[in-house]
């Protein structure tokens, strides 16, 4: 079961919130700019695994298992935080001047992405 954290940002230290994220922070980047209701995301990983913190606007993000469960989450003010497991494929709306700021639990690799045609080789029932 995915859960959304509520974070502390009384104190509006980055860093202090990604210590609360369940791995080493390996490396950080932000989505922004993003057009109202486009997606991003649209791939899983194979082994990084990501802690999303909306630091402004909300977003919806579509979430499909290996094992063909499908999640819906809402997250719907600044703070709120989820960790997205590997092998989970993601699919990220934005609302209007969104800000979501990315925890990574490796470096950038690009073999590391699995996009919609593999995703779907590896879990037949979601085909």
């Amino acid at each position: 079961m995915l859960t959304i954290n509520r974070l502390d940002f009384t104190n509006k230290d980055t860093l202090s919130l990604l210590k609360q994220a369940p791995f080493p922070v390996k490396r950080l980047y932000w989505i922004y700019g993003v057009p109202t209701d486009s997606i991003r995301g649209t791939h899983a990983h194979r082994a990084c695994q990501e802690y999303l913190i909306v630091l402004q606007g909300q977003l919806t993000i579509d979430l499909k298992s290996t094992e063909g469960e499908t999640y819906q989450l809402h997250l719907t003010e600044p703070g709120q935080a989820v960790y997205i497991p590997t092998m989970l494929w993601k699919e990220i709306r934005f609302a209007t001047d969104t800000v979501l700021l990315v925890a990574a639990s490796e470096l950038y690799d690009p073999a590391d992405y699995i996009y919609e045609d593999e995703f779907n080789r590896l879990c037949p029932q979601l085909a």
